[in-house]
């Protein structure tokens, strides 16, 4: 079980004011980030990012501990600690919906290697981790401070380590066995260095992605899918969305997905036309006078009848895909009020559905997309049976990797759908039946899982994060009216 902030919480509660404490959670924090993304910045891979996160995001987890010891020291420490749970998690659903989202160090993911909490997702998501690990450190550190003031300890003071060890001794009590048929995936994952040998060269791209499934004999597999933005370029031929069927490239997926008898599914980025005489999008960029064009990262669905669809990634990642409130700037922009446009981001269009074909209800999240529950929730509907998250790896690194890995074991278990993450560098993972199966970093992996119809108690309340903030807000009102009242006694 996680303790890692009973020490922290130690040095923050004992500090003289909160200022003092802000500095030292934020401290504290940012020593965590460069210890886990070390690797990252050794390799100086968009270093201007890393630096700007580790300065920033330690700003975010801090405040709330910085709310509860302005209130244990206003209202005392039980009360400061009752509150800081709801505040904590309050803050990690806030990153859900805003523009300087870094959702990766959100708490919850920190069980994805615990497999026996795991099963207890389905019930309480990621959220409902974060607050289990900051209730358990909160009650643990009381328990110190009692012990060290030589005060009694209550059978409350232990509460959530006993709702804790409740979730340790039956988690099979909460698992949710897969209902469907089993079907056999192929996933296409090629490394860095065979993708920059054809960058920017659609004809290249395709022919060596046919000629890494050539070794499926037709009917052996139900699915195909490729890693993020993979089918590319911009220069000569690009993936034009408005007259995507007759692309060369496109019939050349068309005649490999009717060979094998199998769906394909890819990441790639497609361009959009747009007429107009002002800018038809916020995201739109300037072509030529009354001609406009967008620019998305999405993915491509080809079936073995020909049938071609496509979607845009919804939640794009700060700085790497948007310039955070470009939309906001942007408008202000138009009307006068501000000097530049920001036109380097990528576009979105509205979710439009799974994508379906014989039995196979496909929902496919993009990368970043897959750590935000919320933006899950969305892609998978009631009907979808199968999660495939189109990746890529940044990197190389294992951190990385391990990243991906862990993300895609809680989204296994928090909505009960089989995971397949598609990525290149043999950063790949699976995710289903409570099996994770070991992936190679061979161009082509083949793995088998079975469809699942069914949803979770939390796939059912995902899409209502909101749901947090105004139950912390409603507890934290109420303890603070009972605290004033001097009700709460310890």
């Amino acid at each position: 079980m996680p303790i890692a902030y009973v020490p922290v919480f130690i040095a923050v509660y004992n500090q003289p004011s909160a200022k003092d404490a802000f500095k030292v959670f934020y401290v504290s924090f940012m020593c965590f980030l460069l210890l886990v993304h070390w690797p990252l910045f050794i390799e100086g891979f968009r270093l201007g990012a890393l630096i700007f996160g580790l300065f920033i995001v330690p700003v975010f987890w801090s405040v709330p501990v910085t709310i509860s010891f302005w209130i244990s020291k206003k209202k005392g420490l039980e009360t400061g600690l009752i509150i800081l749970p709801f505040l904590f998690v309050s803050q990690e659903v806030v990153q859900y919906y805003w523009d300087f989202s870094f959702t990766w160090v959100n708490l919850g993911l920190g069980f994805s290697d615990s497999v026996w909490l795991m099963g207890a997702y389905k019930l309480i998501g990621p959220e409902g981790g974060a607050f289990l690990i900051i209730s358990c450190n909160c009650s643990l550190f009381y328990v110190y401070s009692r012990l060290k003031d030589k005060k009694n300890i209550g059978f409350i003071h232990c509460t959530p380590v006993l709702m804790v060890l409740f979730l340790l001794l039956f988690p099979n009590f909460f698992r949710q066995d897969s209902n469907g048929k089993a079907v056999r995936v192929a996933i296409f994952q090629p490394t860095t260095a065979q993708y920059s040998e054809m960058k920017d060269n659609l004809k290249k791209q395709t022919e060596f992605f046919a000629n890494s499934i050539s070794v499926l004999p037709p009917n052996s597999v139900d699915l195909i899918v490729g890693p993020e933005s993979y089918f590319l370029e911009m220069k000569k031929s690009p993936l034009f969305v408005n007259n995507l069927n007759k692309h060369p490239a496109i019939e050349r997926l068309k005649e490999l997905s009717a060979f094998h008898n199998a769906p394909i599914l890819s990441g790639a980025i497609l361009v959009h036309l747009l007429r107009g005489n002002e800018t038809p999008t916020a995201s739109a960029k300037f072509r030529k006078p009354g001609q406009y064009y967008d620019i998305y990262n999405g993915s491509i669905f080809i079936t073995p009848h020909g049938n071609v669809e496509w979607r845009t990634k919804q939640s794009l990642l700060p700085f790497a895909e948007k310039t955070p409130f470009y939309r906001v700037f942007n408008y202000l922009n138009s009307k006068g009020f501000w000097p530049y446009r920001f036109d380097d981001t990528y576009g979105t269009v509205p979710f439009d559905g799974t994508y379906n074909f014989e039995g196979l209800r496909i929902s496919a999240p993009i990368c970043y997309e897959g750590v935000f529950p919320n933006v899950v929730s969305e892609y998978l509907d009631t009907s979808a049976n199968l999660l495939v998250v189109l990746s890529n790896d940044w990197s190389g690194s294992e951190n990385m990797l391990e990243m991906q890995r862990s993300y895609t074991n809680v989204l296994y278990n928090s909505f009960g759908k089989p995971v397949i993450l598609a990525a290149m560098n043999g950063g790949s993972s699976v995710s289903a039946n409570d099996v994770i199966p070991n992936i190679s970093e061979e161009p082509l992996e083949v793995v088998e899982v079975a469809l699942n119809n069914d949803l979770t108690v939390y796939s059912k309340i995902a899409g209502l994060q909101f749901c947090w903030l105004i139950l912390s807000l409603v507890v934290i009102i109420a303890i603070l009216i009972l605290a004033r009242l001097h009700k709460i006694n310890f």
